[in-house]
């Protein structure tokens, strides 16, 4: 058995010993008897103790409920879900108070030669997983009680100082990727705003937002002006690959989207050509795409796709291409698509007449210029929300590296 993890601190050079759970903790959980109104929480995989919602359903608080069968946790204590521990649904007890949770959550102190964060950055490890699959029990629902917690071996560093450094290097880590994901929220936000402020709103022929050096209305078009309605069939099959179009990652091959090919190649003879630069209308609503999301083939390719789905191509050379695209991407279009069509026969499908979707108002600048200026000013922040999230998501990989090589797996 390996008695050092692969990365360490050079100033460490014991080797790590072994102990089960129940020498280096204790059960902390106390019955709150005398029904103190105290704050109530509960676990959640990922932010650990979160306070609850002050009030129910019915109308009640939290302050009108009988919390005496609550336990009291402590600072300086875990809890955690015997049901979903392995999804990670364990919290540690950070605040300078008493608060309360469900008596469902098993609680715990840590005692003698372990140092908390030590053990709270050991819970993310893999080395814990493989102990919850291996000690856990029940039938078709699965359980870790501490009983069983208790049985679970952990290798450590002897020295506390060294289980400090490591518990504070994975704070400080974990500090700067919650920094990283408020900088990518905040981004998110300012597009948001901005696609909300930098077209004009309902009844409205000028923006909140707009570059110097432009002035005068906005002008209306219809879908069906700026737009061609593709009806080219796949009739020879020269195009086998199947694209879908995504609301949250746009028009993407279903191989990358699905891992492989949900259509059968021998029977999209019937599906659109779609080709570069075309746009997709998919009637199927999501919380982000409530109307269903319209997206540009931005693939460099011809592909398929359903018949479900409505494709159409700019005719106009006098609009811009990434203007468009980011017009679809506010909410303007929403009320008349609301206004102008149905849930139709399926809850979870947007139903619009053709027709009538030809007369779907798209508001533009009447410089082109401007258009330009607005497509490019969304295309950096695109850029630079995707760079943020890329350094955010290889920050994780990192994390989660560090967790199985500064720790030391069980045999």
């Amino acid at each position: 058995m390996k008695s050092v993890p692969e990365i360490r601190f050079s100033k460490y050079s014991e080797d790590w010993i072994q102990d089960h759970f129940s020498d280096l903790t204790y059960p902390a959980g106390v019955k709150n008897r005398d029904n103190l109104d105290l704050p109530s929480y509960s676990i959640t995989n990922d932010h650990g103790f979160v306070r609850q919602d002050v009030k129910f359903e019915n109308g009640g608080t939290m302050k009108d409920a009988d919390k005496s069968m609550y336990y009291i946790v402590s600072p300086h204590s875990f809890a955690y879900n015997p049901a979903r521990i392995n999804v990670g649904s364990i919290g540690y007890q950070d605040l300078d108070h008493n608060v309360i949770i469900s008596s469902l959550y098993e609680i715990f102190k840590v005692s003698g030669p372990a140092v908390d964060k030590f053990l709270w950055w050991w819970f993310k490890t893999q080395a814990f997983k493989t102990q919850v699959k291996k000690l856990q029990e029940g039938g078709v629902r699965l359980y870790f009680f501490y009983d069983k917690l208790c049985k679970s071996i952990l290798q450590y560093p002897k020295s506390k100082q060294e289980q400090t450094a490591i518990g504070k290097f994975f704070d400080d880590l974990d500090e700067y990727i919650s920094s990283q994901a408020l900088e990518l929220q905040k981004l998110k936000n300012i597009k948001k705003a901005c696609l909300e402020k930098m077209f004009p709103k309902e009844g409205e022929l000028v923006p909140e937002i707009r570059f110097n050096g432009f002035e005068g209305n906005w002008v209306i078009k219809t879908l069906g002006e700026l737009f061609t309605k593709v009806t080219e069939k796949n009739i020879d099959n020269s195009l086998t690959e199947t694209f879908t179009n995504s609301a949250q990652e746009g028009i993407i091959s279903q191989r990358d989207y699905f891992n492989h090919d949900i259509s059968n190649i021998e029977n999209i003879n019937g599906y659109y050509v779609v080709r570069p630069d075309d746009f997709v209308y998919n009637p199927r609503m999501s919380v982000t795409a409530p109307v269903g999301p319209i997206n540009r083939n931005k693939l460099l390719r011809s592909g398929v796709m359903s018949p479900l789905y409505s494709v159409f191509r700019a005719k106009d050379e006098r609009t811009d291409l990434t203007f468009l695209e980011y017009f679809f991407k506010t909410d303007k279009w929403y009320n008349f698509m609301w206004k102008n069509g149905d849930n139709g026969a399926r809850g979870d499908r947007f139903s619009i007449r053709d027709e009538v979707f030809q007369l779907l108002p798209i508001i533009i600048p009447p410089s082109k210029k401007e258009q330009i200026s607005i497509a490019n000013y969304f295309s950096s922040l695109d850029k630079f929300i995707c760079s943020t999230s890329n350094k955010l998501d290889k920050l994780k990989q990192i994390r989660k590296g560090l967790l199985e090589k500064m720790f030391i797996a069980n045999n």
